[in-house]
């Protein structure tokens, strides 16, 4: 059953032992074999996510990140105190309701933000020139176009955002660290809190909470022993296209990621065409990844992790058009595949913020590993 194979895997992944996969309960559900029976919301208690709550948490940031702990730099990730920030939320007009459940648990919606928040961001978009200097930590007096690869992915980590953040606007900087706050967890789970509980029951049960609502969360690579998820905010783009070409193809995201987001700002003068989201699904409700030895008989693309499915395989249930303020987010499942529609050649960037959280990994022991670079990407350095 491969709602039990993605179990087990993300087991292995997280905590490094063999996990007693075989007596693991039928009626435990990760993927389209079975559905959540209603689309109603969590009903856990979810905490407040719009006043004195999201105040708290998102003002908490700070000390919940461990930062100063684990980077001599001075981050001050924290918003100032009083200060709610929930009206940033990418999910502030998403109700449970919108939750679509097949083929897994995912919304696309337009005009995702208020319409002055959207116009100011877009305004103050990040340029070519600041996404790539930061992400690959060189000085932006370095910076030539002829640097970029064609149609590549270029993200600033939460982590850049704020080590830099006198090169950000201020809106972005509070964008990003409302998005990594536990109050904007919060809101996740009050949207996608019963989807997870039916199609991802790993990531209840790992950790010290067996709660969603009491999971620790931080910043990512700021974990700390107590941290059962990371989450990042990435200010990115897909560099301009130089021949048609796909993103990425047919693919799921690794085990360990809880969920993904994208929100698109695409300039208004950009009038080429692709780089729109698929949400697939698996004909004969079997989502069978292709061997390497396989792909180019396929004619599919053999470069690394570019695609892991056949198109012929399945079937567009969904689509996240490349446009303005639209919002697509999903449940992360191997059932999860999506796929970003070839790019026509275009002198115009993808502007995109991508949402991540990600279970941390364990030993075997059940001890939170946190790797030695994990302070070096808290400075900013690109490695």
């Amino acid at each position: 059953m491969l709602a039990r194979a993605f179990l087990c895997a993300v087991l292995l992944l997280v905590v490094h032992a063999p996990p007693a996969c075989a007596n693991l309960k039928d009626d435990i559900v990760a993927h389209q074999e079975n559905h959540l029976s209603g689309e109603g919301g969590f009903n856990g208690g979810v905490k407040d996510v719009h006043g004195a709550a999201a105040r708290a948490s998102t003002a908490s940031l700070a000390s919940d990140t461990g930062v100063p702990s684990m980077s001599a730099v001075d981050m001050d990730v924290a918003a100032p105190a009083n200060r709610d920030l929930s009206h940033l939320s990418v999910l502030q007009r998403v109700k449970p309701e919108d939750v679509k459940l097949f083929p897994y648990p995912h919304i696309v919606l337009k005009d995702a933000l208020p319409k002055h928040i959207y116009d100011h961001l877009a305004a103050h978009y990040p340029d070519e020139r600041t996404l790539f200097s930061i992400s690959r930590a060189m000085s932006p007096a370095k910076f030539t176009p002829k640097l970029m690869k064609p149609n590549f992915r270029y993200d600033i980590r939460s982590a850049q955002t704020l080590v830099n953040k006198n090169s950000i606007d201020p809106m972005w900087v509070d964008f990003v660290s409302y998005h990594i706050s536990p109050a904007f967890y919060q809101d996740v789970v009050r949207v996608f809190g019963a989807a997870l509980e039916k199609w991802r029951p790993d990531v209840v049960a790992t950790g010290s909470e067996h709660s969603l609502l009491n999971k620790k969360t931080t910043m990512r690579y700021a974990q700390d022993a107590n941290t059962d998820i990371t989450m990042d905010c990435q200010v990115g783009m897909n560099s301009p296209v130089s021949r048609k070409s796909s993103v990425r193809g047919p693919h799921h995201d690794t085990p360990g990621e809880v969920y993904a987001g994208l929100l698109y700002f695409r300039d208004a003068k950009d009038k080429s065409t692709g780089g729109d989201l698929q949400v697939l699904s698996c004909k004969g409700d079997k989502c069978k990844e292709v061997p390497e030895s396989e792909k180019r008989k396929r004619g599919m693309s053999t470069a690394r992790n570019h695609e892991h499915f056949d198109y012929h395989d399945l079937k567009v249930e969904a689509t996240a058009n490349y446009s303005a303020n639209t919002l697509v987010w999903f449940i992360n499942t191997f059932g999860s595949v999506h796929a970003v529609t070839p790019r026509q050649p275009t002198t115009f960037s993808r502007r995109l913020v991508n949402f991540v959280a990600e279970m941390v990994k364990r030993d075997a022991q059940g001890h939170v590993i946190i790797k030695p670079n994990n302070a070096a990407k808290l400075a900013g350095k690109h490695n």
